[in-house]
């Protein structure tokens, strides 16, 4: 074979392998999947709109010819007329389901918000349940599904969230962090009260309490650990952004999640991919995302009618003390299982093979 013709060859493999590339799954340009993302708008808070986010720097979002549209169950965005008249023109609905609504949690008028998620629910052609426990959750309040669906646990970036080994703490640091309001309080007070009960037994441990949101929470709080006298070893800090969430959490040495069954909360999986054990309330989803090493739960009884309550801060503190002083153990596999269980780009494949199913 002649030189001219060879290098014609390579010139060919090489143009068609740019073609592939440039077309690739909208891995470039986003050019095959033109997503309507019908959730967690600008100006909304927390987990779903991380989510969202992070799948809009892998598929953008078009307002106008989209061919797909992505919903989220914890901040829906399009009315039931808007979701009909979409489906009416066959195109394809991806629905990203949390939680519900219950009457302990919410109180009067769950049963009309439970209407307005049934229907996205029902609509959707795919849908993607956080946890088995939100998959249980859907069914008990919005009935069993016809179409196709499967478990997808949320997602973090392990370059972005990872332990550091660059500052040093002087004293061991529990970490309650989140959107935190005077709905969650009690989760905030038991684990300042848990704090109290084991700084009673070791002195060189701080707890500290990032976001919280509103002014009445900020006083409950500073009036709880005045009058335990916690003042020197308790942090508080207000709200925060995603940008600023891994420094925190390498502030910080084990994270408490006290949310009476939270289905599928961001900040834990985050704090295990910092390599943060994870004490926690076992009422909802955080097991699925704990699994039995990475952390210590405090089995309650679920029960949808009751308010949320917290785990007995002596059951918390007892979790906290062993956490401590089995550290490295809990904190490699904190981190180990989130490197394999939650990582980012195998979160972002999961929605493409779905997505390539109606696109």
């Amino acid at each position: 074979m002649g030189i001219l013709k060879k290098l014609t060859i390579v010139l060919w493999q090489f143009y068609n392998s740019l073609i592939v590339i440039f077309f690739q799954d909208g891995l470039t340009n986003g050019s095959s999947y033109k997503i309507f993302y019908g959730g967690a708008r600008k100006g909304y808070k927390g987990g779903p709109l991380v989510k969202i986010s992070l799948l809009q720097k892998y598929f953008p979002e078009y307002r106008r010819k989209f061919n797909l549209v992505y919903c989220v169950s914890g901040q829906p965005y399009l009315s039931k007329k808007s979701l009909t008249r979409i489906k009416k023109k066959n195109i394809p609905i991806v629905l990203n389901q949390n939680g519900v609504y219950s009457q302990g949690w919410y109180g009067s008028g769950w049963e009309k918000q439970n209407d307005k998620l049934k229907h996205a629910y029902e609509l959707a052609d795919f849908v993607f349940w956080q946890s088995e426990f939100c998959k249980k959750s859907a069914e008990i309040f919005l009935g069993l599904r016809q179409g196709p669906g499967d478990i997808l646990y949320n997602a973090v970036d392990i370059s972005k969230f990872k332990p550091s080994t660059k500052i040093l703490k002087s004293s061991f640091t529990f970490l309650v962090s989140g959107n935190l309001n005077i709905s969650i309080f009690y989760r905030v007070e038991a684990a300042v009260r848990a704090f109290y009960l084991l700084n009673k037994k070791v002195k060189d441990t701080e707890l500290m309490i990032v976001g919280v949101n509103d002014e009445l929470s900020m006083k409950m709080i500073n009036t709880l650990i005045s009058d335990l006298g916690l003042k020197d070893r308790v942090k508080i800090k207000g709200k925060y952004s995603q940008n600023e969430a891994p420094e925190i959490y390498n502030s910080s040495d084990a994270y408490i999640m006290l949310k009476y069954m939270d289905a599928s909360p961001n900040v834990v999986i985050e704090a295990m991919a910092s390599g943060l054990p994870i004490v926690y309330s076992d009422t909802g989803g955080v097991r699925e995302l704990v699994g039995k090493d990475a952390g210590i739960g405090i089995s309650m009884e679920q029960d949808w009618s009751i308010p949320p309550v917290a785990p007995d801060p002596r059951r918390v503190a007892d979790a906290m003390h062993e956490v401590m002083f089995a550290h490295a153990e809990f904190s490699s596999a904190a981190r180990t299982r989130a490197v394999k269980n939650f990582n980012l780009e195998n979160w972002i494949d999961k929605h493409r093979e779905v997505f390539r199913l109606y696109v």
